[in-house]
């Protein structure tokens, strides 16, 4: 799972760069304003990734442990395993995340800045596809 951050790593650095580069760039809105703070959020979740991996990975190899010990006893194991699964789908939801910034601002870039209804709307309509 640490070698799967690790790949990812230069893919949130490109969105992380091209979303601050376009915010420095946009003129004051209530969009530029949002995009900031999902990229805020971006940030926070990203910062947060590798000590919840750490975490549920020294639950499983504790759950192993046990289970070694334990024999039959394995509740423990299901627990890291729903653990570790419940990770998978955070991590999913942050990857598909990341597209979806990235479209947006690949449209956004697209489009002549200063179009604040264009920006509100689509800031909406990735907000409700979330």
């Amino acid at each position: 799972m640490q070698v799967g951050l690790k790949e990812k790593r230069a893919r949130f650095e490109s969105l992380n760069s091209t979303g601050h580069e376009f915010v420095s760039q946009s003129s004051a809105s209530p969009s530029k304003e949002t995009l900031r703070q999902q990229l805020q959020e971006l940030n926070t979740r990203w910062s947060d990734l590798p000590v919840l991996v750490e975490e549920k990975s020294a639950k499983v190899k504790t759950c192993k442990f046990r289970c070694k010990i334990l024999g039959p006893k394995f509740n423990p194991v299901i627990s890291a395993v729903e653990s570790w699964v419940t990770l998978q789908e955070q991590i999913n939801v942050l990857q598909n995340w990341f597209k979806d910034v990235k479209v947006f601002m690949a449209a956004e870039q697209a489009m002549a800045v200063g179009e604040p209804e264009t920006l509100k709307a689509q800031l909406e309509q990735f907000t409700v596809s979330k």
